[in-house]
């Protein structure tokens, strides 16, 4: 049916086409309809509705067919347009429709379908289609139309019957339902009558009781206003007996309800006397508070409402105080109503200034110190109790009134006593929430220390309250000193840095006495440590066995103390406030040059040159930033004495200052290249190692930076781009050089001042730590000897004398012939020369000591013997009277250097020019005997000397053994030892 629509709908459009629209040479060919159109001359057949509906495809009748598609479908594939020119429809048969279909399918012509006439048949035949397929429906709907009249007629009589139905029950339950109120409402009608009948016989018996009810109902509020709990009680036990017997009253009714809320306010105004006895303790109150709750059957209750209102009252109180400060800020003063539901951690988060967190944790302290002197009391007090009137032991029943109240009152002390430890816990929390406050790491140094004093000192007074350690605030103090430092290092760090980066390295001048000990943050220490001194952090007032928990509540000395000199936190104490941390006043004629605290952020553009003072009447060579890493090694020194617990994290960071001083001054005037030199012995393995560890520390100016280490590397500042640090006619800095590298002794000295102390404060267990830094500084004489000999190696162009000497001439057959040293010795005095007359003018606004200027040219005649030997190692042919020629050479030259230098130290030279006269056998052991030579250096004395006469196989034999010990030698090197 559907299917049949769909093509009527599709083929209706197509109707109205015109005859110009049908293709040429359609006009020949006859349309036949199912109607009996056919051939002139055939007789035309009608056909029944049965048979135009079986004439139909069977695909005409499924679901969604697409009718247009189904004609297509339907041409055949063998059809030939150019033989058939026109169709005729033929005869159908009616007995035979399939045959008839299929006619009518082969003789579909695909060309039909674009002539007009064709689709217009095609579209009657579908519409005689739909007509006759309406017609059997209304056939069989017309059929069956009484039947379906009577199911509906059945269906409308059993609808009336069910309403019928509902109606009679509905009836039924609301006679059911009035029925049962009559009944029970008469029963409780006749109930009542009976129940106010017998009130009234019993009401003239009762009136009097009533009036004494009220009567001790007005005492008892009386009673209640004095603090006499015992005596309220009784009353109000009274007025429940009295109640009990007039119950039956509608006033007592509401006696009832008052005595009930009386009895409530009791338990209020008693708890109320427990929370102010927790801020003030009173032996009367307290007392009076106690015997209340046990006639008032509560006696279990009391330990629990002591306990929870001690610590409803550390709560409040501490909140109410961290409020009121919170609240001083501007920035928080318009959010009062917000921060009031804060926690109290939260709230913590909230207090930004440094001036009022001091004032709020010593308020916090001052008011927990309070409670805890407060419970103290208590406990006192029973322990009072217990010596005059003693308790029955636990396993006996107490025999009178006064041994149950002995008991009583044994109890409730003994429970005190094991709340104490519940009580410090929560202090501590409530101290460590307020130390992570943000404004605790805004703190300098010395307020931060002296924050840290205040809680030590409580911590020492909650652990003599409640004979336990302090393990969390322990915790707590450690993390939050640990975060401080870090900040607090790492901003040293950069003020050092920024320091070095501006640095001029002028010496500050001093006195010629002038000590260590003069300097404001090292004075402390200029007594020797106490044997066994510890820092407050683990040390108590009165020791205590805490194992045993055995401490007398008697014997807290500061409490005994408390009411002559009060609390020890409050700005009323009368007693004398020791503190861990005191920092000494310094003398009025300080040098005003070690009052620097700061860096100076901008520097002079040109570089002025220090006093003329002479080195041997002057102090110590520093400069201000030696003085301000000389500083912190004070500071660093205090910290660890009183933050011990991070003792080691602060000892560590003194320890970086340190290599980060030296390492500066070794990347600006020196090389860290330590494998720069050919012959790994020219350092020693001490002064190897101390530049590695540096150099793993540190990143020079340039260097990339392993992406891995992140925030981790701490970089070497920039040189000063003033200094005119490749100024050859300055001798490279040679007076900011000599300040620098002499400015690491004067730290070198601090440190061996501090060196007892620091080992007092670091546990014993970081030893090899204590004993790496001591070896650092214990290297650094030579490292200040390495240094100079830097300066040795860039003041003079030894590659070209190198050169010179290589290229001379010392295979001379006739050593008589030879009248003066060779021209090379010659080059080299010279340039000591041109040397010693830089050094003189420098000297003479650089004030360099005579010790240094000594050390300076003696490495320079080291340098110079050094490269003189490298010189002669490239030499490619030497005689035996060559050889006399570089003894004379050398000889010579140390004379001529006398002039400088008392001792030139030529014996570098001389030991390699006497390897060319070694024999065979003892090549090798003066090879192991010397192992300051290069090994090119060494097979150069061997392809000259004695290797000339040697066998090939002993010399292939020699060089293996050498190259062994050349691996060995380096191997030694690079392992320190």
């Amino acid at each position: 049916m559907t299917s049949l629509t769909m093509w009527k709908n599709l083929l209706k459009p197509l109707g109205g086409f015109t005859k110009a629209n049908s293709g040429v040479g359609k006009e020949n060919f006859a349309t036949n309809s199912l109607s009996g159109e056919g051939n002139e001359g055939e007789e035309q057949v009608p056909l029944t509705d049965d048979q135009i509906i079986a004439t139909l495809p069977l695909e005409m009748f499924q679901e969604n067919v697409d009718v247009v598609e189904l004609i297509f479908r339907s041409i055949p594939p063998d059809y030939d347009p150019t033989t058939t020119t026109s169709l005729s429809s033929p005869s159908i048969s009616s007995t035979d429709p399939n045959a008839q279909k299929k006619k009518y399918k082969a003789q579909v012509d695909p060309s039909m379908l674009l002539d007009e006439k064709y689709v217009e048949l095609q579209r009657k035949d579908k519409e005689r289609s739909l007509d006759a397929i309406n017609s059997k429906l209304s056939s069989k709907v017309m059929n069956n139309y009484n039947s379906f009249v009577q199911g509906m007629t059945q269906i409308h009589e059993l609808g009336v019957d069910l309403q019928t139905s509902a109606d009679v029950c509905k009836e039924g339950r609301k006679s059911l339902l009035n029925a049962k109120e009559e009944l029970i409402q008469r029963v409780l009608v006749i109930l009542a009558k009976n129940k106010k009948k017998q009130r009234y016989v019993q009401i003239m018996k009762q009136l009097m009781e009533v009036k004494r009810v009220i009567t001790a109902e007005n005492q008892f509020k009386e009673v209640l206003l004095s603090g006499d709990y015992p005596k309220a009680m009784d009353l109000c036990l009274e007025c429940k007996n009295l109640i009990n017997n007039c119950k039956h009253f509608k006033c007592v009714d509401q006696m009832t309800v008052n005595l009930t809320q009386n009895l409530k306010t009791l338990e209020k105004k008693m708890g109320g006397g427990l929370t102010e006895i927790c801020r003030n303790f009173d032996a009367n109150s307290y007392e009076k508070i106690l015997i209340g709750f046990r006639m008032s059957g509560q006696s279990h209750r009391v330990l629990e409402s002591s306990k929870k209102a001690y610590l409803e009252t550390i709560n409040s109180n501490t909140k109410d105080v961290l409020f009121s400060h919170v609240m001083m800020s501007i920035d928080n003063a318009s959010n009062g109503e917000d921060l009031k539901k804060m926690h109290f951690p939260a709230l913590c988060g909230m207090m930004k200034s440094g001036d009022h967190f001091l004032m709020c944790l010593n308020t916090i302290l001052e008011v927990l110190c309070d409670l805890m002197y407060s419970q103290w009391s208590a406990i006192q007090w029973h322990e009072k109790y217990q010596s005059l009137h003693p308790a029955p032991p636990s396993n006996e029943d107490p025999s009178d009134e006064q041994g149950e109240i002995s008991r009583f009152f044994w109890e409730i002390g003994t429970g005190l006593v094991e709340y104490k430890k519940g009580f410090w816990e929560l202090m501590q929390r409530k101290v460590a929430d307020i130390l992570g406050a943000p404004a605790v790491k805004q703190f300098k140094i010395d307020d931060f220390l002296k924050v840290l004093d205040s809680v030590y000192k409580f911590m020492d007074i909650g652990e003599q309250f409640s004979c336990s350690e302090s393990h969390n605030l322990r915790t707590a103090i450690k993390i939050i000193s640990k975060s401080y430092f870090e900040s607090f290092h790492k901003q040293r760090i950069e003020d050092l840095s920024a320091m070095l980066e501006n640095e001029m390295w002028q010496k500050v001048p001093l006195q010629k006495d002038f000590s260590i000990k003069e300097m404001k943050e090292l004075k402390l220490f200029r007594n020797p440590p106490k044997i066994g001194e510890t820092s407050r952090y683990r040390r108590a007032n009165n020791p205590i066995n805490f194992a045993n928990g055995n401490q007398k509540n008697s014997n807290i000395q500061v409490f005994i103390q408390f009411k002559t000199l009060g609390n020890p936190f409050s700005r009323q104490y009368k007693g004398t406030n020791q503190e861990t941390y005191h920092e000494e006043s310094s003398d009025d004629d300080e040098n005003d040059e070690l009052k620097v605290d700061e860096v100076e952020e901008e520097q002079t553009n040109k570089l002025k040159p220090a006093k003329n003072v002479v080195g041997e009447t002057s102090g110590p060579i520093i400069t201000t930033s030696t003085v301000n890493v000389a500083r912190f090694f004070g500071k660093y020194a205090h910290m660890m004495k009183i933050l011990e617990p991070i003792c080691f994290e602060i000892f560590s960071g003194l320890v970086q200052i340190f290599e980060f001083y030296c390492y500066t001054v070794l990347v600006t005037f020196g090389s860290n290249n330590i494998d720069s030199d050919e012959n790994p012995m020219v350092i020693s393995a001490k002064l190897r190692n101390a530049i590695t560890t540096w150099k793993k520390a540190f990143v020079a100016p340039g260097e990339p930076v392993d992406p891995a280490l992140g925030r981790k590397v701490v970089r070497i500042p920039q040189v000063n781009p003033i200094l005119p640090i490749n100024d050859p006619n300055s001798l490279y800095c040679l007076g900011e050089r000599v300040v620098a590298v002499q400015s690491t002794l004067f730290l070198c000295d601090a440190l061996q001042y501090l060196k007892p102390h620091l080992q007092t404060y670091l546990p014993v267990s970081y030893d090899n730590h204590f004993l790496h830094l001591f070896n650092e500084i214990d290297v650094i004489p030579e490292f200040t000897r390495y240094m100079y000999r830097n300066l040795a190696i860039k003041s003079i162009k030894w590659e070209e004398i190198v050169q010179q000497i290589a290229n001379t001439n010392f295979f001379v057959k006739d050593f008589e012939n030879v009248l003066d040293s060779n021209p090379y010795v010659g080059r080299i005095v010279k340039e000591w020369q041109n040397f010693d007359v830089k050094f003189k003018y420098i000297n003479k606004t650089a004030g360099i000591p005579k010790k240094v200027q000594e050390e300076i040219y003696l490495q320079l005649s080291k340098v110079t013997m050094e490269q003189i030997v490298e010189g002669y190692s490239r030499v490619k042919k030497c005689d035996q009277p060559g050889r006399s020629l570089m003894s004379l050479d050398v000889t010579t030259l140390e004379t001529l250097l006398r002039k400088y230098l008392d001792h030139p130290r030529t014996e570098f030279a001389m030991n390699y020019i006497k390897a060319y006269f070694e024999e065979e056998k003892n090549i090798l052991n003066w090879c192991k005997e010397h192992p300051e030579y290069s090994l090119r250096q060494i097979l150069s004395v061997i392809n000259v000397g004695v290797g000339n006469t040697m066998a090939r196989k002993n010399r292939i034999t020699l060089e293996t053994n050498l190259t062994q010990l050349e691996a060995m030698k380096r191997k030694l090197a690079s392992e320190g030892l």
